[in-house]
């Protein structure tokens, strides 16, 4: 039986939401890739950048199941800072 083992870097990932303000950053293991993307008023979110390293890297969060994840799927479904801060209070 084959076993499909896909290698891909892996990159830490963290995000940051206040009332108007939305973040989420990636930095590689080895500290040599760091991107981060911000969502603010006149500052549109770079959903394709963001979509282009969950598809090409390994991503490893401290809170992703629970927060982090949740958060930048409803970020990348077009939520506003507002909405992204009361869901994150909630």
């Amino acid at each position: 039986m084959a076993i499909y083992e896909e290698k891909r870097p892996v990159a830490v990932c963290d995000t940051e939401c206040y009332v108007d303000y939305w973040s989420i950053g990636f930095k590689s293991l080895d500290g040599k890739h760091e991107r981060v993307f911000e969502l603010y008023d006149g500052h549109p979110l770079n959903k394709k950048a963001i979509a282009s390293i969950f598809r090409r890297w390994t991503i490893v969060t401290f809170n992703g199941i629970n927060y982090d994840m949740p958060m930048t799927m409803y970020a990348m479904s077009g939520a506003t800072n507002g909405e992204l801060k009361q869901a994150s209070d909630e």
